[in-house]
């Protein structure tokens, strides 16, 4: 009886260290969806052949000290300072049709990212590019060795009340304010007929006043002022960070969005080529003669979640050869984003995926990852990630009436890959 009792005490302690989130870690929660840094610590021995290296993560903060300054192109907008929401008071843009910004990405390997940089009000800031989340936003403190310098007084206030965010168990309010903004090192295409977009300035020096910091492509493009969240530290401290939205639709009832305040439909993160890039663009990039992964919005329109993910329907999930959730006739909703490192994935798949890992005497149980979509044009493509980081969601259902599965795949999936998202058009294309 002792030795049965010594036998199911050490089970339960390894199903749950193989469910719990290992050092800082962000949880998908009901109420917003932000970056994972949470490992998830396999104990199981390995069933296939390969050594079991280590895959574990660290996330540093300090990355803006290596910066290198050069010219800065401006994404046009135009924010009225009382506006609220996309859907409530739309944004006026005067970033015209037909424009497009190419963006330098760098991955910094102690943030297991990729990070953008650019200029708020003058004062420039590196920040972890994320296709889940909405928002820009800059850090409160100042300090040129971490995320960047915050100075108040080169930005004003946008008239919006502060809000609560909760960052697992770090929360903080935080405040909306409004400032010129440009990328550092971004160009754009004068094939388009906007002429050139790189300033002829290479200037990136806070400057003394908001109507100071305008440039040769401000005037090419048109105003420049966003609104963007400064974080409290309380939200800067452990997993926390800036980062650089790229969700464009969210509920009315959220702060702007980062792209909702500019006219951009569609946008590619080329992480394939030599040289990483971001470019966003007020055309369409996947029309009618292009094969693409259709996306959905069911996530909002079921549920009504405040943040229009990047979202489309996996045909298959299958983890070391073995097939997940494919008797149980429930959708598997896959979100892309970029500010995760590996895989996040709901509570009943681990569970399904663990069963499975110790019926069958396996190694671990994320060794290898292949997730499937149908095209439009009835292709198969696949998606596949070794041994990806993967942590489970913080709560059995995401979200109060979701009863179907979810993953969220990030760069253990998508690096060496280019990802197109046709936002107005529901579209996905990854090569």
């Amino acid at each position: 009886a002792q030795l049965a009792a010594v036998l199911l005490l050490l089970l339960a302690s390894m199903r749950s260290t193989d469910s719990l989130t290992i050092g800082p870690g962000k949880k998908y929660s009901s109420t917003d969806i932000r970056t994972q840094r949470g490992i998830l610590s396999n104990t199981f021995p390995e069933c296939s052949t390969s050594s079991n290296t280590s895959t574990r993560r660290r996330y540093i903060q300090t990355f803006l000290s290596v910066l290198t300054l050069g010219p800065a192109a401006t994404l046009a907008t135009t924010t009225p300072a009382s506006a609220k929401t996309s859907d409530e008071y739309p944004m006026t843009s005067l970033m015209k049709q037909g424009e497009a910004i190419t963006v330098p990405l760098r991955y910094i390997s102690s943030l297991s990212a990729y990070v953008v940089y650019y200029t708020v009000g003058g004062d420039t800031f590196g920040a972890v590019l994320d296709t889940g989340s909405p928002f820009l936003s800059v850090p409160r403190f100042c300090d040129r060795n971490k995320y960047g310098c915050f100075l108040p007084e080169h930005s004003q206030p946008s008239q919006l009340p502060p809000t609560w965010v909760q960052f697992d168990n770090n929360g903080g309010d935080v405040e909306w304010r409004e400032a010129p903004f440009s990328f550092v090192n971004a160009t754009g295409s004068s094939s388009m007929g906007i002429g050139a977009i790189t300033p002829t300035t290479t200037s990136t020096t806070p400057s003394s006043s908001v109507a100071g910091s305008t440039s040769t492509s401000a005037a090419l493009l048109g105003a420049t002022n966003m609104t963007f969240g400064v974080l409290p530290d309380s939200l800067m401290a452990g997993s926390g960070g800036t980062f650089l939205g790229l969700v464009r639709d969210t509920h009315s009832r959220n702060r702007p969005s980062f792209l909702g305040q500019t006219n951009v439909q569609a946008f590619e993160i080329d992480l394939s080529s030599s040289k990483k890039t971001l470019t966003l663009t007020t055309d369409s990039l996947l029309d009618d003669r292009s094969d693409y992964i259709p996306l959905v919005r069911d996530l909002s329109r079921k549920i009504g979640h405040p943040t229009v993910h990047y979202t489309a329907k996996a045909k298959s999930f299958v983890a070391n050869n073995c097939t997940v959730a494919g008797r149980d006739g429930k959708s598997i909703y896959v979100i892309f984003d970029t500010g995760v490192s590996g895989m996040v994935v709901s509570r009943d798949l681990l569970d399904e995926r663990y069963a499975t890992a110790r019926t069958n005497r396996e190694h671990s149980l994320w060794g290898s990852v292949q997730l499937s979509f149908q095209t439009k044009r009835g292709q198969t493509i696949d998606l596949t990630a070794t041994k990806p980081l993967t942590t489970p969601l913080g709560q059995a259902h995401p979200w109060p009436g979701f009863n179907d599965h979810l993953i969220v795949v990030g760069l253990a999936f998508l690096d060496d890959h280019k990802m197109t998202i046709d936002i107005d058009k529901q579209r996905l294309w990854i090569e």
